[in-house]
């Protein structure tokens, strides 16, 4: 082996030859190298990083939870129009049986209204 390393050395082919070897050898080393160098710095860095799966989840939770505030605030808004409808509607109404008492006080021929008149007022 060592005689065939000296045979090369002593012609200029042969020098040709073992510095494109050595040149090989130090350029598939580096390669080797970087490679599992690139791989270790990939994965330090997307260490911490949210996977993909990960955050397409997270999109359609908060997307979901977005749609269910504002429906929540849909349903909010028209069950406060109903309640201040209601309380209009029951204003009213206690105008009236107020109206109708004072009526009644006034004329002593009017029937004034019982407790039964006045639960069916409420119902109706």
């Amino acid at each position: 082996m060592w005689s065939i390393l000296v045979w090369l050395a002593g012609s200029k082919i042969g020098r040709a030859i073992l510095g494109v070897a050595i040149i090989g050898f130090f350029v598939v080393g580096f390669r080797i190298w970087l490679a599992a160098h690139d791989a270790s710095v990939a994965r330090q860095a997307t260490a911490q990083m949210v996977t993909r799966f990960e955050r397409d989840a997270l999109a359609s939770q908060l997307a979901t939870e977005r749609r269910l505030h504002t429906e929540a605030n849909r349903a909010a808004a028209e069950a406060t129009a109903r309640a201040a409808a209601t309380q209009k509607a029951n204003e009213a109404a206690n105008a009236e049986v107020e109206r109708l008492l004072a009526e009644a006080a006034k004329n002593g021929k009017l029937s004034r209204p019982t407790e039964e008149d006045r639960l069916w007022l409420d119902q109706h």
